[in-house]
């Protein structure tokens, strides 16, 4: 059963009760993505599915996807560049950074502090980590570091390739000062 997702997670809570979260959020929840857009919608939309459980060796993993689409400025044209936005999540939650070397290959680790109950038993503090942090920190990754149209697509002058692009004037007359050395050597 999917339920939607809550403000907090508890992620070793929510393994224990191998818990699938799925829907949709505001993209305006996320106010550090809303930050790096060009044009920020009111009505665009998150998707989200993520499965919380504990793998083989117990220990707890979260895996999905999120998804949302998202309108940056091109650095090149300086217009709108829509992108989509669309991630596999793989997380492998530790709370120390110690654990992350016992993680399998391709998941990647998620730390938060004050996790598993003491060895010798007791209650584990509540852990309230934002659960709206994991799926923005996933779609700002997949932010390009400097967002360009693709080649040949950007409406800016002179937006074509190096190789495209003429040599100045300046530079195919310009001629080798050492071209005189080379005809008084051939002397």
């Amino acid at each position: 059963m999917s339920k939607a997702l809550p403000t907090f997670l508890d992620p070793w809570r929510f393994a224990d009760r191998d818990l699938h979260l799925s829907g949709r959020l505001p993209q305006a929840a996320l106010a550090r993505l809303v930050a790096l857009l060009d044009q920020p919608s009111p009505t665009a939309e998150v998707l989200y599915q993520l499965h919380f459980f504990r793998d083989e060796q117990r220990r707890v993993r979260v895996e999905g996807w999120v998804r949302s689409e998202v309108i940056l400025r091109c650095q090149r044209c300086l217009g709108p560049l829509p992108l989509s936005l669309s991630a596999t999540i793989s997380l492998g939650v530790v709370s120390d950074l110690a654990e992350v070397e016992g993680l399998p290959e391709g998941v990647e680790p998620l730390l938060i502090e004050s996790a598993e109950p003491p060895p010798g038993g007791g209650r584990r503090h509540e852990v309230r980590y934002p659960s709206s942090d994991l799926l923005e920190d996933e779609l700002l990754l997949l932010l390009p570091y400097i967002p360009l149209h693709p080649e040949g697509a950007c409406s800016a002058v002179g937006a074509s390739s190096p190789q495209e692009r003429p040599e100045p004037e300046a530079e195919q007359q310009r001629e080798n000062p050492f071209a005189v050395l080379a005809e008084l050597k051939g002397r």
